[in-house]
């Protein structure tokens, strides 16, 4: 009689747990993918082409022309400010725009350089775009003057000691018909120097500075047509 309770208590407990329902926890939702703004890009230059001769501006009158300067849109972009520099003059011209294009007024048969930057609409970051360089053709001509020479060692308004007394001037050539002979180096300590190489064909030069003082230097650069140009006159101080 033992052996027959025995047997209907296990029956009995086993039946409790087969009816018990297993509770599942439910699955939390994922959460909300919150997007991340992307970075505003720089505007991409197209027209006036990279040290292009500019042919197609819009004559006002003999000494200045209409150009129309076109970029791609930026991404996140609130306007763009347009800056063209002078590169005889240092002169500035400024825009600004919702668009991707504008026209300024300039000065024929000059040398100029442009930018553009991008106001973000996320932060209040710019984003400056590649510098070109451009020749504003004025009268239809077969021979342009070469680019100002572009000065890169040592930068204006520099202080530094010299090795052995002595130092490298170093600048950059261009011209819009590639065709370049030579430079004339001006190197001295008063602000207006006088020639120290003439006929030069290289782009860096060794100068002697033995003496603790400031120190004037510019570039005239030829070409085989008989143009030229001059760069900008800078100065450094040897400590």
């Amino acid at each position: 009689m033992s052996t027959l309770r025995s047997i209907l208590l296990i029956l009995l407990v086993c039946s409790l747990f087969s009816c018990t329902k297993k509770t599942v926890e439910p699955t939390p939702p994922p959460a909300p993918v919150v997007p991340t703004p992307k970075e505003t890009t720089k505007a991409l230059l197209i027209t006036p082409a990279k040290d292009e001769v500019c042919i197609t501006g819009t004559s006002i009158n003999s000494t200045m022309n209409a150009i129309r300067f076109k970029w791609n849109e930026s991404a996140f972009s609130a306007g763009y400010i347009v800056t063209i520099k002078n590169l005889t003059t240092s002169e500035l011209t400024i825009g600004t725009t919702n668009g991707t294009e504008i026209e300024m007024a300039l000065t024929k048969n000059a040398h100029y350089s442009w930018s553009v930057k991008t106001k973000s609409s996320l932060n209040s970051l710019t984003l400056e775009s590649d510098i070109w360089k451009f020749y504003n053709a004025g009268e239809a001509t077969s021979s342009y003057a070469p680019y100002p020479a572009q000065l890169t060692s040592p930068l204006m308004e520099t202080k530094f000691n010299a090795s052995a007394g002595k130092t490298n001037l170093v600048w950059i050539g261009d011209d819009p018909d590639r065709d370049i002979l030579s430079f004339d180096v001006y190197f001295g300590t008063i602000s207006n120097p006088t020639l120290y190489k003439e006929g030069y064909t290289a782009t860096t030069i060794s100068v002697n500075v033995t003496t603790a003082t400031t120190y004037y230097w510019k570039i005239i650069t030829k070409d085989r047509s008989g143009n030229k140009s001059e760069s900008a006159v800078f100065k450094f101080t040897i400590l």
